[in-house]
């Protein structure tokens, strides 16, 4: 028994110990991950600072040569060279580029977990595993070869490919524009087409309904079963189309030659801004700018949780390990938090400063005059609990292992109760 109960104990010793070490390289990861972070925000907004300084305003009908490798502000209609098509369904439109969105009918298993209603003390609050199946449109393929029942079986393969056409050239005036750009513009447009319009094998066994997004047609496509509508089968397959149509855009971006692409400001930066419509730059800029300060403080939030976190576990199991009546063990679990945010918000501002002190000294001042009283303000007013004397730290472990035993009768009795309910 005495051999059990010291094998269990080395093996809490062991965990936490792996928390504790996990916990301080969290901590660590999280300080070099914000400052590289940090860094990068710095040079975003310099790049953009340079771009908003050295961008001119030029005529998009023609390109010229004394505007050859300058930061240029164009705005016009986009226009294509020739037509784009679905080779599969035959479509074919003027428009920057075709995309086909395939659904196929298929098999999926549900995983549920049930209480136990046996009244055996042993199978009291636990859990079984109920799997049933259902049938949906997905885009991607299910396997069906990982279900826990046989006799739902999904194709091996989807009848049509999810593809992407895309124009040759795609011009802004006398400029052909940079893939880099193309990707930039918003998200398509739904396709507006008819039965008609597609090839007549894929005519031949399918039906249009608009219930695509914006009330769109939507292909139902199942081999063999020609146009008539009808309920889907497993393997059936439906498709809806989006193009990128030739609108107006305004462009932030270098000339080379009759071409456009990216422009690298003197820390490295790329700027290649795309905007639907007639924008003016500097509201192009201070979008990016806008843009990237709501990314650096969510990357800032979740840092501070991942610090306060693995402080408050060092904090917690450190204290311990080193002397088991110290100043942090007998303080209450809120004062710990307490403690543990107060140092994560500090680490945080120290890594902005670091980063911002070189570009923006006043920027890095003021976060260094916010994190400096921080620590002070958090632990004043917090009071240790005495320690009884005879005890091993701040509990006995008599009364430790009582109250674990109470927790463990307290816990067996709510479950007792809410399956008597459920029976009843």
């Amino acid at each position: 028994m005495y051999g059990n109960q010291s094998h269990h104990s080395s093996l809490i010793r062991s965990g936490r110990v792996l928390v504790f070490l996990a916990a301080g390289l969290l901590l660590l990861g999280a300080i070099m991950s914000l400052h590289n972070s940090e860094k990068s925000l710095v040079q975003t907004a310099g790049g953009l600072d340079q771009a908003a300084a050295a961008v001119i305003e030029i005529d998009a009908a023609e390109p010229h040569p004394k505007h050859d490798g300058k930061l240029v502000y164009v705005t016009g209609r986009l226009k294509t060279s020739t037509p784009i098509r679905d080779k599969t369904f035959a479509l074919e439109v003027n428009a920057v580029r075709l995309e086909r969105h395939v659904e196929m009918f298929q098999w999926r298993e549900v995983e549920k977990r049930r209480d136990s209603l046996s009244s055996s003390d042993r199978s009291i609050g636990r859990r079984r595993k109920v799997y049933h199946y259902e049938k949906i449109w997905s885009k991607q393929r299910i396997d069906s070869s990982t279900f826990r029942h046989a006799g739902h079986d999904n194709p091996t393969t989807m009848p049509f490919p999810n593809h992407s056409v895309q124009a040759d050239v795609v011009q802004l005036g006398g400029f052909r524009l940079s893939d880099s750009l193309i990707d930039q513009i918003p998200p398509s447009d739904p396709l507006d087409f008819r039965l008609a319009d597609l090839s007549a094998e894929i005519a031949r066994d399918a039906f249009i309904h608009h219930d695509a997004p914006n009330q769109s047609p939507r292909v139902y496509w199942s081999a063999g079963r020609g146009r008539a509508k009808r309920d889907a089968q497993i393997g059936d397959a439906r498709v809806y189309f989006t193009m990128r149509p030739s609108s107006t855009v305004s462009v932030i971006s270098q000339q080379r030659g009759d071409s456009l692409v990216p422009f690298r400001t003197a820390k490295g930066n790329p700027i290649d801004l795309l905007s639907v419509g007639t924008v003016a730059p500097d509201v192009m800029i201070q979008h990016v700018h806008g843009t990237t300060t709501r990314s650096a403080w969510g990357s800032r939030l979740i840092a501070t949780m991942i610090m306060m976190v693995s402080m408050y576990l060092l904090l917690r199991l450190g204290s311990r390990w080193i002397n088991p009546n110290a100043f942090l063990t007998r303080i209450s679990e809120l004062q710990r938090w307490r403690i543990a945010v107060s140092v994560a918000v500090t680490l945080v501002c120290f890594c902005i400063c670091s980063a911002w002190v070189m570009d923006h000294p006043s920027y890095a001042v003021s976060v260094l005059a916010i994190a400096v009283p921080i620590i002070p303000a958090s632990v004043y007013g917090i009071h240790p609990r005495s320690v009884p004397l005879g005890s091993n730290g701040p509990h006995s472990q008599a009364e430790l292992r009582e109250t674990r035993a109470e927790d463990r009768k307290r816990r067996k009795r709510k479950r007792r109760r809410r399956l008597a309910k459920r029976r009843g």
